[in-house]
């Protein structure tokens, strides 16, 4: 018995094409981010890059279009450098104070306070917000899933360390 077979849609086709040919697939994902960072982005970066080039004229204050080093021989002027140097010294300042409040406030935090502070700081996000496993879930957030074995469900009641529930 000879049956007549509809033709597969454009879609099927396409479907079809993209499943037996996975690299195209890859290529067809890829190709948008990659064209917008190749144009768009390096582009910009390179337009950036020549217009560096140009210089101001000092009289009218014009942009003057002709290949020249002027602006990077005026990065190197004195008031440039104490501005590069202030920066610095800023950031400096700013990466040493926070670390001397930032590690003795960690190190009380992790050391000494209580589960609950933890909680309320959000200290440890490897710690879950939860109580016992058991068998039925409760309300929508209950289906976390981490930390109870056998594929039980975790009733959300509060701070809770893994090793105080013996897991």
């Amino acid at each position: 018995m000879n049956a007549a077979y509809a033709q597969p849609s454009l879609m099927s086709r396409i479907s079809t094409a993209l499943y037996l040919h996975p690299k195209l697939l890859l290529l067809l994902l890829l190709a948008p981010p990659l064209l917008w960072l190749g144009v768009i982005y390096l582009g910009s970066l390179f337009a950036l890059l020549l217009q560096s080039f140009f210089y101001i004229d000092e009289f009218s204050g014009n942009i003057v279009r002709e290949f020249s080093l002027a602006t990077y021989e005026q990065l190197f002027t004195r008031a440039n450098a104490d501005i590069f140097i202030r920066t610095a010294l800023m950031a400096a300042a700013v990466t040493v104070s926070a670390a001397l409040i930032a590690f003795p406030t960690a190190y009380y935090m992790v050391r000494y306070a209580s589960m609950r502070m933890k909680a309320a700081l959000d200290v440890d996000p490897s710690r879950e917000l939860v109580g016992e496993c058991e068998q039925e879930p409760v309300g929508p957030m209950a289906m976390i899933g981490m930390g109870c074995r056998n594929d039980e469900r975790i009733r959300m009641t509060g701070p809770c360390d893994l090793d105080e529930r013996g897991a």
